[in-house]
């Protein structure tokens, strides 16, 4: 009887442990297949913006407004997500560019060791053209980091929360074990029942 016990609660808690791993294994593939989702979203997110913004400066250029192009890669620049923006010739001559641009070698990171400067950042560049004609291009700098911050801290949190329900679950599991365990015992019959005496 008592290994038969013993084997019950063995297998209860081996179910437990098995239980609480799978969730812990699923928990983190989800909480992967989330952030290579939202990755993906962000760049896609990324590329309308540079195309819209590419859109609306043909017409600038066909009127050879400076002034229209500065106003544009300057408003661009001044989102939160990005860091510069510069529009050039089909060429590849400058036309306009925010006040805080940067070279391309200094966006990526060339100039420095490792590319210590292009950490955290995503250079876009889109052709811009009318009519089947190459007008110029834009490139836009994106602050990656800031781009994927709020998203990572939300899965950070959300990870938290999921392995808090998890530690509660298996505390819960063990009280309720302990519990089952003390009721059984309490229910024993006093010893004196077994020799015929009276409780």
């Amino acid at each position: 009887m008592l290994s038969q016990n013993f084997a019950i609660k063995g297998l209860m808690l081996l179910s437990l442990m098995a239980f609480s791993y799978f969730i812990l294994i699923n928990s983190t593939v989800i909480s992967d297949s989330n952030q290579v989702i939202q990755n993906k979203q962000l760049q896609d997110l990324s590329r309308i913006m540079v195309r819209q913004a590419a859109l609306f400066s043909i017409d600038n250029i066909k009127q050879d407004n400076h002034e229209g192009l500065l106003q544009l890669t300057n408003n661009l620049a001044n989102e939160s997500l990005v860091f510069d923006a510069t529009i050039y010739d089909a060429e590849g001559g400058i036309l306009a560019k925010s006040d805080n641009a940067l070279t391309a070698s200094q966006i990526t990171g060339l100039n420095t060791p490792l590319s210590i400067d292009g950490i955290g950042r995503q250079q876009l560049i889109e052709p811009i053209i009318k009519n089947n004609h190459l007008m110029g291009f834009l490139r836009i700098t994106f602050e990656k980091s800031t781009l994927t911050g709020f998203a990572n801290h939300h899965y950070r949190k959300s990870d938290r929360l999921m392995f808090g329900m998890l530690a509660i679950s298996l505390v819960s599991g063990m009280l309720i074990m302990a519990l089952l365990r003390k009721k059984k015992k309490s229910a024993k019959p006093p010893i004196t029942n077994l020799f015929g005496g009276k409780s």
